[in-house]
């Protein structure tokens, strides 16, 4: 990156949910603002209405933190985006909020597909769409035409591969959580393109990818391993220890009883003498919903530095 302008280089972050990616990008629209680039050249764009809120929100919500801060507190968050404090940075930083507010074009911040919705507007008759054009929601619609046409196939042939993986699940899941989890996978196709690529085994070349960064973050791993070798090697690992140890401290900056709680589970899962399925239970716990998902730090809970 060096002797590169960061305003005309293309940067890629690979991160998984509840590491900072949406503050990291709040703080770069940051810093556009503050070195004076005007709000209605900005644009951002995310996948869902949701995630495109919360990044405005969470501009505005720093905007006005900006203007609140005393001296001290101004210079701190200046430093934290990478920037040296001084008397003039000091007064944009304070008006930024204001001149977003009063801006005839704000700081844009959308989706992909609204975005490109934009451009077939002002441009219908060069995409080949008529003027003036409205979508149709119909996603609910297609997942139902889809499992129809899922659950036909599978029943055309009830030895075939299809048919046997379907009962698999199953048995596993039950019809509910295997409809749930088969439209849980369409929402994250584009992470299963990404591993999986335009390998003639998908499945293969997917386990494979996921297998090397584990082996990468986790290299003392034998991912071959019996599940009961696994789990402990996996609690042995250096880096998973120092991992939940940072994340124990940085929960007691904030001592509330869910994190305390959280704490409690790191503390049990660092153990060594506590018992072994004990410990990977408290871990999950710890990082892990009931449903199974990462769990997430609002900013709203408390002040994480």
């Amino acid at each position: 990156m060096s002797g590169v302008d960061p305003c005309f280089d293309s940067v890629t972050v690979h991160a998984s949910a509840g590491t900072g990616k949406t503050w990291l990008l709040v703080s770069r629209l940051l810093r556009l603002l503050l070195e004076g680039t005007h709000p209605d050249g900005i644009l951002a764009l995310t996948f869902t209405h949701k995630a495109a809120a919360e990044m405005h929100t969470r501009l505005l919500e720093r905007l006005f933190a900006l203007v609140e801060a005393d001296d001290a507190a101004l210079d701190e968050a200046l430093a934290a985006l990478g920037m040296t404090p001084d008397a003039a940075l000091r007064r944009r930083a304070r008006a930024l909020y204001e001149t977003l507010l009063q801006s005839t074009q704000p700081v844009q911040t959308t989706t992909f597909h609204a975005f490109c919705q934009q451009i077939l507007r002002r441009f219908p008759l060069e995409a080949d769409v008529p003027p003036g054009f409205q979508l149709v929601e119909r996603t609910g619609v297609l997942h139902n035409e889809a499992w129809e046409a899922l659950a036909v196939e599978a029943a055309r042939d009830t030895d075939g591969p299809l048919a046997r993986a379907l009962d698999h699940l199953f048995q596993q899941l039950g019809l509910h959580a295997t409809r749930r989890a088969l439209d849980d996978f369409v929402a994250h196709r584009a992470d299963w393109w990404a591993l999986a690529g335009e390998s003639d085994d998908a499945v293969a070349r997917a386990a494979a990818q996921l297998a090397a960064r584990l082996a990468a973050h986790f290299p003392g791993l034998d991912l071959a391993a019996e599940p009961a070798t696994l789990i402990a090697d996996s609690l042995a690992e250096p880096a998973l220890q120092a991992d939940a140890t940072e994340l124990a401290r940085l929960l007691g900056r904030n001592p509330n009883a869910t994190h305390r709680g959280h704490i409690a589970h790191l503390h049990t899962a660092l153990d060594t003498a506590a018992p072994l399925e004990a410990r990977w239970q408290a871990l999950r716990a710890a990082l892990l919903t009931q449903a199974d998902q990462p769990r997430k730090l609002k900013a709203a809970a408390g002040k994480y530095n």
